[in-house]
């Protein structure tokens, strides 16, 4: 919709969407790793806070620029602000009762994975809303769920108070004790951009 916006051709929206969407996945990519780290110092709240600004910046930037270098580095703040919530609630749900761990981690899989799915539907599709209407309604919601979640969000049961540069060397000391789980999910992310790249058209740009 942004592209469309520009005026461009149908394949000039698909090739410059084929920029911004590869651009923005390796950016952010790179920045999971600290994203954890992040969680796991900062407090839920403070967490929470830095990906409403992240994700509040990318909107605002996605907005106010035609240019598809600075919209591939908005697409990236974003995914990179996105990284945060998950984090939040498997950390939240670390802290329950083991037996019901598995469940919990499933039911909040499935309810976004539906909302993913459900609100284009419901925004595009039957209520036909412009662009303008689509930032405009994402921002509002963004911020009532903010302030919902700053009100509900219980504290963390343990701090973490390991010097950041001790914490991040045993961090990656211990990846290499995961090197199965490394060499799977490597083969599993090769098999989903094949995937992608059969079934999406920016794919083969």
């Amino acid at each position: 919709l942004i592209l469309q916006e520009m005026n461009f051709t149908e394949i000039q929206v698909v090739t410059n969407w084929a920029i911004i969407y590869s651009a923005g996945l390796f950016l952010s990519s790179l920045t999971r790793y600290p994203m954890g780290i992040v969680a796991d110092r900062l407090t839920r709240k403070q967490t929470l806070t830095l990906s409403v600004l992240f994700i509040g910046s990318a909107i605002i930037a996605i907005w106010f620029t035609q240019n598809i270098l600075i919209l591939a580095l908005a697409f990236a703040v974003m995914r990179t602000g996105n990284h945060l919530p998950p984090l939040l609630t498997r950390g939240y749900v670390n802290e329950t009762d083991k037996s019901k761990q598995g469940k919990l981690n499933g039911y909040v899989s499935f309810i976004a994975n539906f909302g993913g799915f459900v609100g284009p539907v419901l925004f595009t599709y039957f209520l036909e809303l412009s662009l303008l209407d689509l930032i405009l309604l994402s921002t509002i919601i963004l911020l009532i769920l903010y302030i919902f979640f700053l009100i509900t969000l219980p504290a963390k049961k343990t701090a973490n108070k390991i010097p950041l540069k001790v914490y991040v060397n045993v961090s990656l000391r211990e990846l290499f004790h995961f090197k199965k789980v490394i060499i799977l999910f490597v083969i599993i992310g090769i098999v989903n951009g094949i995937i992608n790249y059969l079934q999406v058209p920016y794919a083969l740009y």
